[in-house]
């Protein structure tokens, strides 16, 4: 064996650069309206901002994934002062929705710090037809994974990652490190 003739040093020395390079190479990400920050990949992610009627939203689309849908992660920040606004409860009510035609189904609700604030996090499973623009289409089970993150008495983020069923358990541990390296900024 190679590792004991180079000696202790060397041979940790080794294992510990080959962890290192198996590690997901990481970059801090931040839309132009700067009200946060987190860690994405750092190959293969598109990112956009956006304003709406309910406040600002950023879109970060993954690379290809094994399975149908490319993962993507879809942060709003609903502000009070905006015409589209609805309360924390009523949006978090909505999002956990069953639906009998999508076979829409949630688990239930777990509480989670991030950045800081008091989260609620839970998973929904659904079906959908996909691809939506072009045939054939097939019904495809999708996962999504919510965090909403209070930062004011009114104001709010939800956080959406949406991935096919096949790579649950590849961004399952991928959520939960992205809502780890997730900083709000002004409040």
């Amino acid at each position: 064996m190679i590792l004991p003739a180079l000696g202790p040093a060397v041979g940790a020395a080794l294992l510990l650069v080959s962890a290192w390079a198996a590690a997901p190479a990481l970059m801090t990400y931040s839309p132009p309206s700067r009200g946060f920050s987190c860690e994405i990949g750092a190959w293969g992610w598109s990112t956009w901002e956006e304003r709406s009627l309910r406040g600002i939203s950023a879109h970060l689309l993954g690379p290809k994934a094994s399975g149908p849908l490319r993962p993507a992660y879809h942060i709003h920040h609903f502000e009070k002062n905006t015409p589209g606004y609805a309360p924390i409860s009523q949006t978090l009510r909505h999002a956990r929705e069953k639906n009998q035609d999508s076979r829409r189904e949630s688990t239930s609700l777990v509480s989670w710090r991030v950045s800081r604030k008091a989260s609620k996090v839970f998973e929904v499973r659904e079906w959908r037809l996909l691809p939506t623009d072009t045939l054939p289409a097939m019904e495809v089970p999708l996962h999504h994974f919510y965090a909403f993150v209070p930062v004011s008495e009114s104001d709010y983020f939800m956080i959406k990652l949406t991935v096919s069923e096949e790579d649950l358990h590849e961004f399952r541990p991928e959520f939960r490190r992205f809502l780890e390296s997730f900083h709000i900024f002004g409040y």
